[in-house]
């Protein structure tokens, strides 16, 4: 089942973008805490960058949640 593969890859996707958003993150703490106000800037917009991504691959992924659904005669499916 392709779809079934594109989700998984979507899935790992999402794994890996949200742990550069969480070291992202913890780099702006340290350029707020040093009064780094350029980088934090930087890295503001950066994290803006990757929340745009993360938005991208969650709409991907119930797209396929979609698709995966109508392939098996269900309404819908979520994974929880």
């Amino acid at each position: 089942m392709e779809s079934l593969k594109h989700l998984v890859e979507v899935l790992k996707s999402q794994v890996s973008l949200y742990s550069e958003i969480r070291e992202n993150i913890e780099l702006e703490k340290q350029a707020i805490v040093s009064w780094s106000v350029g980088r934090t800037a930087e890295l503001t917009r950066y994290k803006e960058e990757l929340l745009r991504r993360e938005h991208i691959q969650v709409e991907a992924r119930n797209l396929l949640l979609v698709q995966i659904a109508r392939q098996k005669g269900k309404d819908k499916l979520s994974i929880a």
